[in-house]
């Protein structure tokens, strides 16, 4: 019984893993890069203008614009689109109507 006590404990052990050595660069070679590559991000939409027709809000907003933002998920946007778009009628009322209403 002696042998089978052993042979389990052989079959328990832990198997050991032979340790690595690191090998570290020599002093003076070890250099960080720092530079690296940039590109911009360029949206077409954005670099479009608009038209000098058009009207605009006071945050040169057109309605289009004032439209996506009341969809927007966030109460204040949706708040400010709205102000915005109240006060461009109250101003532009006549022009919005024709670009916007007449068709």
């Amino acid at each position: 019984m002696g042998k089978h006590k052993k042979k389990l404990k052989e079959d328990k052990a832990k198997v050991k893993l032979k340790q690595s050595k690191t090998k570290f660069l020599p002093k003076g070679l070890n250099v960080t890069k720092t530079d690296f590559k940039i590109k911009p991000i360029v949206l077409v939409q954005q670099l479009k203008e608009k038209d000098a027709s058009t009207p605009l809000s006071k945050r040169k907003l057109d309605v289009k614009d004032l439209l996506n933002r009341i969809k927007h998920y966030n109460e204040n946007v949706r708040y400010g689109a709205c102000e915005e778009l109240a006060e461009m009628m109250k101003i532009h009322s006549d022009e919005l109507i024709n670009m916007y209403l007449s068709q």
